[in-house]
């Protein structure tokens, strides 16, 4: 799966996120995210947005402050 054609959106965004003056630490974790689920799409069979959050939750929550850190590998 494509992830809803993410990859081609992203270029976009990043162009969006420069102009409008996001740090470029954040802007470097978006473009991350978004390369960590392109690559990660066909190994969870992932068939919409919805699916990935639990995905998302149980990777990187905190499980003993209960705070969800949204981090990549």
């Amino acid at each position: 799966m494509d992830i809803f054609n993410l990859n081609e959106k992203v270029e976009g965004l990043v162009s969006y996120l420069q102009e409008t003056g996001y740090s470029a630490m954040y802007i470097g974790y978006v473009k991350k995210m978004a390369e960590w689920l392109s690559e990660n799409a066909n190994h969870y069979k992932w068939q919409s947005f919805s699916d990935v959050e639990p995905i998302l939750k149980e990777l990187w929550s905190n499980k003993y402050t209960g705070t969800r850190y949204a981090c990549c590998v």
